[in-house]
């Protein structure tokens, strides 16, 4: 417990290392890794949390959602962009799903992101998901402009 306190003291200068470590062979080590991130909060980081969804070891997705989560806003678009790359991957539909879920009922959600996670809950979820998720990129990209 002590090394993570420190690690997230050391914050946004320890990222490099630590997303290195995210993709080592010790999975209590990843999920470690992950509540670390969580606890620095830096949205560097997300891109790297949204390829743990993808983890092999149910506990590092599941770390993995609830640090993205933490991330709030933040998390959407890289969540996005791998949905739209990598919908296939079943694992990172029920990440997606799971943080979509508990966004939409906090308020935190767009229609547009919203729509994503509709898409998450249709039959067949890898047919639409990744054509949903574009749309949605485009539309927090629009916004920004």
């Amino acid at each position: 417990m002590h090394a993570r306190q420190a690690l997230i003291c050391i914050g946004k200068s320890a990222l490099p290392e630590l997303t290195n470590a995210l993709f080592g062979i010790n999975s209590q080590l990843r999920w470690q890794v992950i509540k670390v991130l969580e606890g620095i909060q830096d949205i560097s980081a997300a891109s790297a949390l949204v390829e743990c969804l993808k983890d092999e070891n149910a506990g590092v997705r599941w770390a993995a959602s609830d640090a993205l989560i933490s991330l709030s806003q933040a998390a959407i678009p890289p969540l996005l962009e791998a949905l739209t790359h990598d919908s296939d991957s079943i694992w990172l539909r029920q990440g997606a799903h799971h943080i979509l879920h508990v966004m939409k009922d906090a308020g935190r959600l767009h229609q547009a992101e919203e729509n994503v996670f509709e898409a998450l809950e249709d039959v067949e979820p890898s047919v639409a998901v990744s054509w949903v998720a574009e749309k949605a990129l485009e539309a927090i990209r629009h916004k920004k402009t």
